[in-house]
Formats: structure tokens, sequence, C-alpha cells
């Protein structure tokens, strides 16, 4: 599951410094250099500066907040960061750092062969640290000397930062024995930089973008879906761009024919013929329709995904077929979810493992629906719905719902009648932002990704035809 729904990034970062140490009681450093650009969690509103030179993995924690490790250069030590959320509002980070520390202690714990009994680990608490203050919040911290199987030790430590009633903040540092020291310092000392917005200030800016999405599915009407669906599919060719700008040396990224129409519950299953419908498969809605074929590393990727929405509204499902082919092997997966009401289950069949099933209560306000997440461009085109606005939105990638931000604005209106429009997305608060051209019906005529990545629409004949060019498999 971890290769479909982690997304990996590696940052180089640069510039900044901080003096550490005191002279006479731990071994004298070179000044701990840190970035003087923070390194942003948006999601919870962190900011803290990173060591110099670290090279930072992000990944994604569900949809809706995200993790990340730095690592040093000569991988001397791991730094990573991960929230922890609990339903007691009274628990404080001492708390929290004595659970660590007897989950540590219990999973470490060994037995007498002979006797069953529980012996010491060999595990050592050090430094430990309570009624610590980092920026203006509470925290705790600790470290450990765990005994390696084969001699000596390695080193972890928890420093656990309080950030809100029932929400946490812990960074977890790994290193050697040997590296101990230096890592330590390196580690406390982008930790000590460590800074949250207040919760209740991001509460309101969430709140306010929730009110205007809520409004505005709230004004949608049956006719501003019929006027979303589109004539016949659409292809788009997804590539990162060469950095000569030719096309002819442009990566090649992916494909998808993309349509969206009126429907049948039962076409979610294209293998089930029409005989075999039931009641249900016969329900009258909205479909989208999504063929992909992905390249990475040698592999091809090949997707058929298909989400149904009724016409109340008050019912959705989906079915997402992947394939990944590496020379003669291939992988399946799938996702199949539905909502009836307010009730969402997700199920996810990953290869030789036990399927994986998720449950959530629809959210109360800015819920936005499978299908309608492709129809938005032209929907807020149509409506000229320029406000800023945000959306709670099952997201495949993290197996999650998410908080989206979306915003419309017009980008040029000289053409009379042929207005183009800009629309700013992101799909969860820690994604980057996508930049998205649209016609004056909401069509996409350009998508520069966050990532790097473009997307453009195309035809058929030019995709395949450029794609054999490069030796790659044809569009077919």
């Amino acid at each position: 599951m971890r290769r479909f729904s982690t997304i990996l990034c590696l940052i180089t970062l640069s510039a900044g410094t901080i003096s550490l140490g005191q002279p006479g009681t731990n071994p004298v450093f070179p000044p701990i250099e840190l970035t003087e650009s923070p390194y942003h969690v948006e999601s919870i509103g962190l900011t803290i500066n990173l060591p110099i030179g670290s090279a930072v993995e992000e990944s994604q924690v569900g949809g809706s907040s995200k993790g990340f490790r730095a690592k040093a250069k000569d991988n001397s030590w791991l730094l990573s960061f991960s929230t922890r959320m609990s339903r007691d509002l009274s628990l404080t980070a001492d708390a929290v750092a004595e659970s660590l520390i007897e989950g540590l202690l219990s999973r470490r714990t060994e037995r007498d062969a002979k006797t069953g009994r529980a012996v010491g680990s060999g595990i050592r608490i050090m430094n430990r640290d309570r009624g610590l203050q980092i920026g203006d919040r509470p925290a705790d911290r600790f470290y450990a000397a765990i005994p390696r199987v084969n001699g000596g030790e390695i080193r972890t430590g928890y420093t656990i930062l309080h950030i809100a009633q029932g929400q946490f903040a812990v960074f977890q540092l790994d290193t050697t024995s040997e590296s101990f020291d230096l890592a330590r310092q390196i580690s406390e000392a982008s930790i000590a930089t460590a800074r949250f917005r207040d919760p209740l200030e991001l509460a309101t800016e969430r709140k306010a973008g929730l009110d205007a999405g809520q409004a505005f599915l709230a004004s949608l009407t049956a006719a501003d879906y019929q006027a979303a669906l589109t004539k016949d599919s659409i292809l788009y060719r997804v590539y990162r761009p060469a950095p000569n700008g030719a096309p002819s040396d442009a990566e090649e990224i992916a494909f998808q024919f993309i349509s969206i129409r009126e429907g049948k519950r039962g076409e979610l299953d294209p293998r089930k013929g029409k005989n075999r419908w039931s009641a249900v498969d016969g329900e009258s809605g909205y479909l989208v329709s999504v063929h992909a074929r992905a390249l990475n590393s040698g592999s091809v990727i090949e997707s058929e995904s298909v989400f149904f929405l009724r016409e109340d509204r008050e019912s959705e499902a989906w079915a997402i077929r992947m394939v990944v082919k590496e020379g003669a092997n291939e992988i399946g997966w799938t996702e199949t979810g539905v909502r009836e009401g307010n009730d969402i289950k997700v199920i996810v069949d990953v290869p030789s493992s036990t399927p994986i099933i998720k449950q959530w209560r629809k959210p109360a306000a800015g819920y936005l629906n499978q299908v309608e997440a492709y129809m938005l461009p032209s929907l807020l085109v149509r409506a000229r719905a320029i406000d800023p606005m945000q959306f709670y939105h099952y997201q495949t990638n993290g197996s999650d719902i998410a908080l989206r931000s979306d915003q419309l604005d017009l980008a040029d209106d000289s053409q009379p009648g042929r207005p183009r429009w800009t629309l700013l997305s992101q799909r969860n608060e820690d994604a980057p932002q996508d930049t998205i051209t649209l016609d004056g019906d909401g069509a996409i005529v350009h998508k520069q990704m966050g990532t790097g990545l473009v997307v453009t629409p195309t035809t058929r004949e030019a995709l395949d035809r450029l794609w054999r060019s490069k030796g790659l498999p044809g569009v077919g």
C-alpha cells in the first residue's frame, strides 16, 4: 500500500547558522548551521529551520497531515517528524513521553529461554527533560540507548511538543552512539526553531473557506451538473518539461482519457452485464470515467477508474483498478468506495495482504464528492465563483479525507466572449499548489502542477505519434 499512497520529494536546503555547546560540559563542535528559510507544514501551522545540507523526505500521513524525515549527508543521523492525536484532551507532553518510554521498553523486553520470564532489555533511558518550553509550547524530551544484537548501541530520542488539546508534534532522532553528541546538538538546535500558528487562527481561516465551499455546493442545480458534462472523452498529456523547452526532449509521464456524462450505477463494473443488474445498478446519475497509463522507472501502470453520483447527490460510489506491469510481472490493486447519506466506506485490496477497510462520517460542511471534484473547474467558471473556497474531499493518494483549497480568478477578458480563467488548486494543505488555466467553459487549457509536471489536452493521434517517436508504448 505504501507504494501507492506515499509521496516522496527530495529537497536540498541551504543557509543560516546557530551556535550551541557549553564549554567544559559538552564536546565542542563547529557552529550548527540551519537554513534561513523555514520549512513549512501548513496542516498544523508548523515552521522549522532544518540543518543545512540535509535531505528531506516528505510523506503523506493519511490525507490531512504531513510527516517528514531530515537525513544527514553522511547518514549519521535521521530526524523524523509526525503528529499524534488523542481523544483525551487533558493529555500532556509528559504523559505522551511516558507512553513512548513504556512502549519502547515493552517492545524490546527479552525473555529467559528456560523460564519464559521477562528479563531486562538493556535499554537505558537518558537525559529526561521534563517541563521544557520550545517557543511558546510546553514540551518533553528523552533519549534512549538501545543495545545492538551484534554489540554496541544505537541512540534514539523523542521531543514532544503540545500543539493544542489532544494534539502533539513528535520529533524523533535516530543515530549511533559514536555520532550521538553531535546529532543531539544538531537536532535540538533545529527543534528549538519550531513554531506553530495559533490553532484558533487556523480554525477560523478554515471555517471561512469551508463556509464559502458549502455555500457554493448548496447553490448548484441539476442544470449546473448538466452543463459540466463533456461531449466526448478528453485526452490529457502529462509530462515534465525539458530544461531546453523542446517538446521532443520532455519526459513523458502519463496520459489520461477523462469523460463526464450521465450514466447508471451498474456501469461501475463493466464486467457485469446489464442482464445481471439489480435495482440499485439501474439508478441514474453522473459518471466520470478515467483511463490512464503512467510510466515509472521501467514499469507501466494501467488504471481504470469510474465514479458515480446519484442524481439526488445523496449516494456515490467508485471503483479504481490498477495494474503495475514490469516485464512479464503484473501486480494488481483495487479501491472501491461507497457513500450512502453520511456514511463513507472505502476498501483497498493490495496484493498478498488483508484488505484495508476505512470508514468515516461525511464532514458536516464542505464535502466535495468524487464526481464534483472532476466537474469543479467547469462549475466554478460557469458560476463565476471567485471566493476562496475549501472542501473536504476523499483522496486515493493517502486513503483519507483531506482539506483542499481552490480559488478562481479572471486571467484575461481582452477577447469578447473568450475569457481565460486561472484556478489555483491545492489538493491538501501540505501539497504544492497547482495553477490551472481554463477557457470560458471551464475546460482545462493548461495545468502547471506544483510538482513541476505539466498537463495539457491533446489528441489521440498526436500523442500516439509522440510516444512512439520516443520508443514508448503507443496510446492505442
